[in-house]
């Protein structure tokens, strides 16, 4: 009877628990109830049921007192005494850390994979002819993931070959017919890996390590020009140590001192130019380099490894000039062909433009068609600035914090009505994620009437760019005004 009565009251203690500390709930102001108390909490929570069983779930599942208080410290346990990860990263023997999408890319089979991996061939050849009939050179970068190269550490014993997607030979002949050039630095990775027995991945982290990323920079250097070689206007430091928590331990949830305890330590090499000012992208230069954080992982100082020394720089170093750059963290697929798209004035003066991305991207990635309306032209006259008014007609949400391999993310606004005029549309960027917080901003419903400041989009894009964007689909997608606003919005009473 008396461990009848401990488990009985272990299950109520759950709800009344919550209950008197608040469920986390969302609400309209039209539909937010009496919440006030246990009775209020409960009633709150039949309300939401009867209302939304799927919002009280998500809501619950991002808010609860209970899951904040206990989901670390019995993943804490569950990851310190046997060795078990969570539903985004599995652990190795040896502590190694895996992203299970970069695990599932290697695992699913062909029949799933085929019909994505096509629309990314689509959307590659799609590029490929537009850059061409300009006279640019397209070179796509294929970054093999974790798994593909650190498949020892998974226990894998196969021929490194079939690491990758059982479609991805596919995907290589596909382009190949189409005429598409392409730079696999899959065997010149597994090779390092198999001659010197030092990893190419961090342990914690899905990135690539410095040394790899230098390496992979020095061969694509030799296929864009083979007698590219380092020159006086670049200067590269001696090796110099950082220390992070890699993206992989962060997403496994950990009590705070169990995460920090994972920290790992890199060598990076910043790049300057020779007068030591910070190295920058060249928007005069004839090669631009298309990636995601792959390129910007030692290179932008959001992701904590550094900053100057990314795949950039490194290219710059081992051709001997400044490259141009735009890359967008977790925008490998979509995000870097849409910010082309929308300012293709960026190609001016190129010959060469190397398009990185993950591999992961050709199974999980966004490869819709994206066709630029004018090439090149001038950037959109976005010249209007400061306070505007209007409807928000579509966001993009965000995915939960902390189960994704990023800590800041920019969410996108579809606004129309722009200050009382029926025709006037802009897209807005702005801050939806800031150190895996969800800001003000992600709230914010369709629907609404919003004041904001904003300011034209290209002027901070230096600044900005590279932070993780979630965009909108359909008719957003193509909107050529676009702002960004650095301060929350402020929402208008109708």
């Amino acid at each position: 009877m008396l461990l009848l009565a401990v488990f009985l009251g272990s299950i109520l203690a759950i709800p009344c628990i919550q209950a008197t500390r608040g469920f986390g709930v969302s609400w309209s102001a039209e539909s937010k109830p009496d919440s006030s108390g246990v009775l209020g909490g409960l009633g709150a929570v039949s309300h939401f049921l009867k209302t939304g069983f799927q919002g009280i779930e998500h809501s619950l599942e991002q808010n609860s007192f209970l899951t904040k208080a206990m989901l670390p410290v019995m993943q804490t346990i569950a990851f310190r005494y046997f060795g078990l990860g969570n539903e985004k990263v599995y652990v190795t023997r040896d502590g190694w850390l895996f992203y299970r999408p970069d695990v599932d890319y290697v695992l699913e089979g062909a029949i799933t994979a085929v019909p994505r991996i096509a629309e990314a061939s689509k959307a590659l050849a799609q590029l490929n002819e537009e850059l061409e009939s300009n006279g640019i050179r397209l070179v796509v970068l294929p970054v093999p993931v974790k798994p593909v190269v650190e498949f020892r550490e998974l226990g894998a014993i196969s021929n490194p070959q079939s690491l990758h997607n059982a479609s991805y030979q596919k995907f290589l002949g596909d382009l190949n017919a189409e005429g598409v050039e392409v730079f696999d630095p899959t065997n010149l990775l597994v090779k390092a890996v198999q001659a010197g027995g030092r990893p190419q991945y961090l342990k914690t982290d899905t990135h690539w390590t410095p040394a790899a990323m230098d390496l992979v920079a020095e061969a694509l250097a030799k296929k864009i020009n083979p007698d590219a070689a380092p020159s006086s206007a670049l200067r590269r430091s001696a090796q110099l140590e950082v220390k992070n928590i890699g993206d992989l331990a962060v997403m496994l949830q950990l009590l705070p001192a169990a995460t920090a305890a994972l920290a790992e330590k890199a060598e990076i090499r910043p790049v300057t130019l020779a007068d030591a000012t910070s190295w920058h992208p060249d928007s005069a230069s004839e090669v631009l380099l298309l990636g995601d954080s792959f390129t910007n992982i030692f290179s932008t100082p959001d992701l904590g490894w550094g900053e100057g020394a990314g795949l950039a720089e490194q290219l710059s170093w081992h051709l001997g000039n400044s490259v141009d750059r735009i890359a967008i963290n977790a925008g490998g697929a979509l995000s870097v062909r849409q910010e082309l798209a929308r300012y293709p004035d960026r190609l001016a003066g190129k010959k060469i433009v190397v398009y990185q991305f993950a591999v992961r991207e050709l199974t999980c990635g966004d490869w819709r068609p994206v066709t630029m309306k004018a090439f090149p032209k001038p950037s959109p006259g976005n010249e209007a600035k400061g306070q505007i008014q209007g409807v928000i007609k579509a966001i993009s949400r965000l995915p939960s914090p902390g189960i994704v391999p990023y800590k800041d993310a920019l969410i996108s606004l579809h606004l129309g009505e722009i200050n009382g005029d029926p025709s006037a549309e802009a897209l807005v960027f702005l801050k939806g994620m800031t150190a895996n917080v969800a800001t003000e901003a992600a709230s914010l419903q369709a629907g609404a009437t919003i004041s904001l400041d904003v300011v034209p989009w290209e002027s901070v894009e230096k600044q900005n760019g590279s932070i993780t964007r979630i965009e909108l689909d359909g008719e957003a997608a193509e909107l050529e005004t676009v702002y960004w606003a650095e301060k929350m919005p402020l929402v208008v009473e109708p």
